[in-house]
């Protein structure tokens, strides 16, 4: 499980290295009302995530219609699609692009390794956060991709998270659930 803690009066910087100790301890377990925008095309769904930010199970919640399917990715990269006890091997993962049933195990991540650009407080919703901006734009890359988390200041919990690609927001997350 993982122990989040408030410190009153600390520096943001030192608030998120804190944080981020805590998503190196151990696996997280998340769950997220998440949103992807394609700009031609919309998709929004409810999924849970247990792993490392490398491996790990992502699960959809909803919508119904996909409910109870999964993915589960290895240290390799590898994913297998898993649906009533069924396994089927579906290739290598973080390919070209972000899918959704990526976002998840690739937002752990970010917390775990990412480069940090800048971190400060911001009022998320009525709540004081810790706003945490991290680049995952790979060397020699020209699309630039950045990650913007928001953790509440009272307990360090990961309230929100945004995926923007050359500066466009295509991932969105709400966090519900973070042990």
């Amino acid at each position: 499980m993982l122990m989040l803690c408030s410190c009153s009066g600390q520096d943001p910087s030192q608030t998120f290295v804190d944080i981020r100790a805590s998503y190196l301890a151990s696996d997280v377990t998340l769950t997220a009302e998440l949103t992807a925008d394609y700009g031609d095309r919309r998709y929004d769904y409810t999924l849970s995530y247990t792993g490392d930010g490398k491996r790990g199970e992502v699960s959809v919640i909803s919508p119904d219609l996909i409910s109870g399917i999964s993915v589960e990715i290895d240290e390799n990269k590898k994913i297998s699609l898993k649906c009533d006890d069924v396994i089927l091997d579906t290739g290598v993962v973080y390919g070209t692009g972000v899918s959704p049933i990526e976002a998840l195990p690739l937002i752990v991540n970010a917390v775990r390794e990412g480069y940090v650009t800048e971190v400060y407080t911001e009022s998320l919703d009525g709540t004081d956060c810790i706003a945490v901006e991290i680049d995952d734009t790979p060397a020699g890359e020209k699309t630039k991709t950045l990650y913007t988390l928001w953790f509440s200041s009272a307990d360090h919990t990961l309230r929100k998270a945004e995926l923007t690609v050359d500066g466009f927001s295509v991932i969105s997350a709400s966090f519900k659930e973070v042990q």
